[in-house]
């Protein structure tokens, strides 16, 4: 087990290399362009868990999670090669961060509101 400071220090080493190597090292183009917005480290350094932004369609979005779990052995390779503080490097799990997709729907419901609110005053 390691600690919770180390554990967020070793979550933002591996999303800024993670991003680095999707972006430079990958060359498949459903991957698209997307973010890399957060990645937990579970404490006994398992897994890591890596949270991904990308706009577009869902089936967009799938397309390119689905293409990063095919790679992740890759890109634990690649991590394995530039991080050498640790014994094992964990295993990557993929995932929608939903925060993106989330505003868009509480932007849309007021935008919605609004428009309802502006037709009852003109009545």
């Amino acid at each position: 087990m390691i600690g919770e400071r180390r554990q967020a220090r070793l979550g933002v080493l591996f999303r800024k290399e993670i991003a680095d190597i999707v972006e430079h090292r990958m060359s498949d183009p459903r991957v698209g362009l997307l973010s890399i917005t957060t990645v937990k480290v579970s404490a006994d350094l398992s897994v890591a868990t890596v949270y991904v932004s990308k706009l577009g369609t869902e089936e967009e979005v799938e397309t390119s999670l689905n293409t990063l779990r095919q790679a992740s052995s890759f890109i634990r390779g690649e991590l394995a090669k530039r991080i050498r503080r640790i014994r094992q490097i964990p295993m990557l799990r993929f995932y929608e961060d939903e925060g993106l997709r989330q505003g868009e729907r509480v932007d849309n419901l007021l935008r919605q509101w609004h428009e309802e609110e502006q037709a009852k005053g003109s009545e």
